[in-house]
């Protein structure tokens, strides 16, 4: 959040309108979903195992009791910041945002394991939409939590990065 609020203002004092997208998805992030995404990204025989374990102790992990506590008064401040501070957009979806981004010049998309969803059927954050956005296309510190793509999307995701103006990652692989 700290971060998206600094490249706002960076982007402000050069004179830009700025909108930040309050997206939330709507793609499926079933257990069978997110595991599937996790095996088709491996790269090697080392990286599937140690998927496999990852999916084994997520597993089992739903079998023991937890108990979360969240500070209210907290989420009620960092909502207030976030409604204060950044010019959001209303709720957008994978299947309305081209439309808020119609107006726009340019759109940034950035940074934190933002390219992790590389096996959803639609890529956002590589703007795999329709109708198809006409202006600039710019990566900010773009980073995955997996290092390969997933075999079912390989050809889309080359497609779309190919489409990009600029990148920038925060990640060596």
């Amino acid at each position: 959040t700290l971060q998206c609020l600094a490249l706002q203002r960076l982007l402000e004092s050069w004179e830009n309108e700025v909108v930040v997208f309050n997206f939330e998805s709507t793609d499926d992030r079933s257990f069978f979903y997110k595991s599937l995404n996790y095996l088709t990204a491996a790269t090697n025989i080392s990286e599937f195992i140690g998927v496999c374990g990852e999916i084994t102790a997520g597993i089992l992990g739903k079998f023991k009791k937890k108990t979360i506590t969240i500070n209210r008064d907290l989420s009620i401040v960092f909502d207030n910041f976030i409604r204060d501070n950044l010019n959001m957009t209303h709720v957008v979806h994978e299947d309305n945002m081209a439309e808020v981004a119609s107006d726009l010049d340019a759109i940034i998309v950035g940074s934190d394991q933002v390219w992790s969803g590389f096996a959803r059927k639609k890529l956002v954050y590589l703007f795999d939409w329709e109708p198809f956005f006409k202006g600039k296309r710019i990566s900010y510190a773009a980073c995955s939590a997996r290092k390969g793509v997933s075999w079912m999307n390989r050809k889309k995701v080359a497609d779309c990065m190919r489409r990009m103006n600029a990148i920038s990652v925060r990640d060596i692989q």
